[in-house]
């Protein structure tokens, strides 16, 4: 099918721009942008702002020293006596999970304790609370999977777990791994021999609850020592679930630590709950208080 189309005429000189014009343009437009540039600040604008939200302030400089990370560690151990304060009560806990959440929980207090002895010889005041920004964003999430969540409108409902004594020691393990990664951390963080020589003994406390607990779940399976110690990637069974070591690597885990727990989902998928070492929106800086 032809079309036919206007008539093509040949532009005329005065439509036309030559070179010597191309050029003359581009030089005022690289002058004038010189000038902008010579008369304009080296700062950039600020945003634009929409709305009548308010002025937004500057937070307060916060020093990171022994004490913030010494009362960061004791947040997190109030942190973990909460947590197992829930699983110790529910109902499926078998007796030798629930012994180790109570001699846990012990240990755990006890070193509290100690930590608000170092953190008060270094001046500084002691955090007898628990972590919001981890017991928020880790802890709960977790325990939401194997105790339920009743929907209210706000909140969708989560189903509980199909097996409480499976999950309760997978997220047991999950919270020591947290905490031998943390003092891991936090040591060479420290300032002073001292300081590091009673957080190395605390963090092997926690090392040794974890290959506890990972033994205990193994029941009459051998869970002494994970193949990734050799080199081999342990193979999840058939549920999904990854076996917990009590030597799972052959140095200690500073990644997430990822476990998989609750009831499976309609595409049979379960939640995996993350566990990561305190950055610095978790730290418990100087001044902060409980009631805060």
């Amino acid at each position: 099918m032809h079309h036919d189309h206007p008539e093509r005429r040949p532009a005329r000189a005065d439509q036309m721009m030559s070179r010597r014009r191309l050029f003359e343009v581009g030089g005022a437009t690289a002058g004038i942008a010189a000038f902008l540039a010579a008369c304009s600040s080296t700062d950039p604008p600020a945003a634009g702002r929409v709305g009548n939200a308010p002025v937004p302030t500057d937070l307060p400089t916060a020093e990171l020293n022994d004490v913030v990370y010494l009362r960061t560690m004791s947040s997190l151990e109030y942190s973990i006596i909460g947590a197992y304060g829930v699983l110790a009560g529910l109902d499926g806990v078998g007796d030798e999970t629930a012994a180790a959440i109570d001699r846990f929980t012990t240990d755990h207090k006890a070193v509290a304790e100690r930590l608000a002895e170092l953190i008060m010889e270094e001046g500084g005041e002691s955090y007898e609370c628990t972590n919001d920004w981890i017991v928020d964003r880790q802890i709960r999430p977790a325990l939401d999977r194997i105790t339920g969540v009743v929907g209210d409108g706000t909140d969708a409902e989560i189903p509980p777990t199909d097996d409480v004594d499976r999950d309760t020691v997978a997220v047991v393990n999950a919270l020591e791994t947290l905490a031998t990664a943390t003092y891991q951390t936090m040591i060479e963080r420290l300032s002073t021999p001292a300081l590091r020589g009673a957080v190395v003994q605390v963090a092997a406390g926690a090392a040794r609850r974890a290959a506890a607990i990972a033994i205990i779940a193994g029941g009459d399976e051998d869970r002494f020592v994970s193949p990734a110690v050799v080199g081999e990637e342990p193979a999840p069974d058939a549920d999904g679930f990854v076996a917990a070591y009590a030597i799972p690597s052959r140095f200690g885990q500073l990644t997430p630590i990822l476990v998989v727990i609750g009831l499976p989902d309609d595409l049979g998928l379960r939640y995996t709950a993350r566990f990561e070492t305190p950055a610095d929106n978790a730290y418990r800086y100087e001044g902060e208080s409980c009631d805060e």
